[in-house]
């Protein structure tokens, strides 16, 4: 009997150590497997980060050309003033004022004053451009889950798109009263990059994408809709597997909606696309509050 109890024990330490060496293994299987998404979200983060650059580099690219043509007048007209403060300085106050008069002077400042206004503007508009492609390419691991108005976070994607946007497409935006919602901010603007990217390229020629944030009882909903050439049928069950892409051969990863698909999942929310008849695509992202 004393054996028979012993040998019990055995099994059960023995079968113990196989459970914990399973659980050990499925630990470090899991760990990997989140580390392999975290490492494909932000490869395909970067692949946009590099569709973006040509973008921004153009606008940053027109503010420097204006910085650059604005400076010869801008520095003309301190010329000037400098010259006419001397002329005050040395008691010559009537030469002055011809002076002022004939170098057009008074005109000369109220225009520089509107130059250094569209100067600050543009400047404004770069450092918020470049602040948001650096929150954009930062790694999501370690950002903090926080409340958020998710039409900030639309409309951050749309500048970051500003570019590839252009004039041809119409940005509606159709945005609840309350859009606040506990999200990784990071995360959920490259969900709206990668739509608003697919949407973008859907147009061919002028055409419209609609923005809207909706809330009831239980949940906030986020659409992004396109007057595109839509998808086709056949397509619309495959379109969130990844490397699944109706672009020709260097126009995407077929990565960009799987990805979106998994942070949106990381939010425990819902994804899904609708064809929208005769024509266009509308996805619609739900997130229970």
């Amino acid at each position: 009997m004393a054996y028979e109890h012993h040998q019990v024990l055995t099994l059960n330490e023995q079968l113990e150590h196989k459970v914990a060496e399973r659980t050990a293994e499925l630990e470090n299987t899991v760990r990997e497997l989140r580390a392999a998404e975290a490492q494909a979200v932000h490869a395909e983060k970067m692949a946009s980060v590099g569709r973006l650059a040509a973008g921004i580099a153009h606008e940053i690219n027109n503010l420097i050309n204006f910085i650059a043509n604005s400076l010869p007048p801008l520095e003309e007209t301190f010329r000037d003033a400098r010259a006419i403060l001397g002329l005050h300085a040395g008691g010559a106050h009537d030469e002055a004022a011809r002076r002022a008069e004939l170098r057009g002077l008074p005109a000369a400042v109220v225009e520089a004053e509107a130059v250094f206004h569209t100067l600050r503007n543009g400047v404004q508009r770069s450092r918020e451009i470049v602040a948001g492609l650096t929150r954009f390419a930062r790694r999501d691991e370690g950002e903090p889950c926080r409340e958020v108005d998710v039409g900030r976070l639309l409309d951050s994607a749309v500048d970051l798109l500003r570019y590839e946007l252009d004039s041809r497409i119409e940005v509606v935006r159709r945005y609840c009263l309350d859009g606040r919602l506990r999200c990784y901010p990071g995360a959920l603007t490259q969900v709206f990059v990668n739509l608003l990217t697919n949407a973008a390229q859907a147009i061919d020629g002028k055409g419209n994408i609609t923005l809207t944030t909706a809330r009831d009882a239980g949940a906030l909903t986020v659409s992004v809709e396109d007057s595109g050439t839509g998808i086709a049928p056949d397509a619309v069950n495959k379109i969130f597997e990844p490397f699944f892409t109706t672009r020709e051969v260097g126009r995407g990863t077929g990565l960009g909606l799987a990805i979106a698909h998994a942070i949106v999942e990381r939010h425990r929310g819902s994804i899904r696309v609708e064809p929208r008849a005769p024509q266009g695509t509308r996805f619609e992202r739900e997130k229970s509050i």
